[in-house]
Parts: structure tokens; C-alpha cells; sequence
């Protein structure tokens, strides 16, 4: 995650989540952002690669807690999305979409998510906000990681 200049975090509780459905939801994410980077690059916008990450509370348990990690550009890009708040809107919409296309969950409440970015481009706020982001990640013990494959459309 360090070679991303700007990182984007989102971290989910995801009540009612089974340690079966994990693998069903990463892949549900995975298309659905590849499937947003393929859109962007059909719209002129540079979209670079990413990979995701995944650090989950382990086992999920009652509330499964899950912090996912990627590139903020593959779907923001500063010179291209202006505000960049809708942008994460977009990416909250997604999350929130995968989650129900998850029969374990579609029937509970809607998950809650807090978004983080790390924009090391303006390193008066990098360190602030890394501490904020390492702080939610090391709640997360223990923990389980996966990751994916690239996205690179």
C-alpha cells in the first residue's frame, strides 16, 4: 500500500457477515471496481492499477469488521474528479450494493462505513491521517488479510 500516493481506506461493519460469505463479497467488490475503472478509461480518465486489500476482524463473528485498502486514483483521480467527494460517494454506493447482493446479509442493517484517505502528495495531512488509518487497522486483532488481483483495465 505504500506505493500509492493517494491511498483510500474504507473501513465496514458488516453485521450479520458468515465467515462463508468473506470470499462471495470480495469478489462482488473486486468486479464491481474493475467494472468502474473500465468505465472511467472509457471516459478518458486515467484510471492506474490497483490491488485490494483486505484486513478482517477474525473470525467476523456477530459484526464482522473489515478495513478494505486501495489506490484513491483508480476511482478519483485529482486532476480529473472534481469534487473528490463524490467520488467516495460512488465507492460507498458500490460497497453498499456488493453487500447486498449477499443473501447472509441482505436482510440486516445497512453496514456503517468511515472512509479514510492518505494523501501523501501534502505531507502536512499525510501523517495525520496515516496514524488515524493505522490506529483502525491495528483494532482489527486478530486478523485475517487477503488480497486480490490486480485491477488494471
Amino acid at each position: 500500500i505504500d506505493q500509492y500516493p493517494r491511498l483510500a481506506a474504507f473501513l465496514l461493519t458488516l453485521p450479520g457477515i458468515t465467515p462463508e460469505a468473506v470470499p462471495h463479497f470480495h469478489e462482488v467488490v473486486y468486479q464491481q471496481i474493475r467494472e468502474l475503472a473500465a468505465t472511467r478509461q472509457l471516459s478518458g480518465r486515467p484510471v492506474p492499477p490497483t490491488v485490494l486489500r483486505w484486513i478482517w476482524t477474525s473470525p467476523p463473528g456477530q459484526t464482522g469488521r473489515v478495513l478494505l485498502l486501495l489506490n484513491q486514483d483508480t476511482f478519483c483521480h485529482p486532476r480529473y474528479d472534481r469534487p473528490p467527494d463524490r467520488c467516495f460517494e460512488t465507492m460507498e454506493t458500490l460497497l453498499r450494493d456488493a453487500i447486498s447482493k449477499i443473501n447472509d446479509v441482505r436482510h440486516h442493517q445497512p453496514p456503517e462505513i468511515t472512509v479514510f484517505r492518505v494523501d501523501r502528495t501534502i505531507p502536512a495531512q499525510a501523517d495525520a491521517q496515516y496514524s488515524r488509518l493505522r490506529e483502525c487497522a491495528l483494532s482489527l486483532t486478530p486478523a485475517a488479510t487477503a488480497r486480490s488481483e490486480r485491477i488494471s483495465p
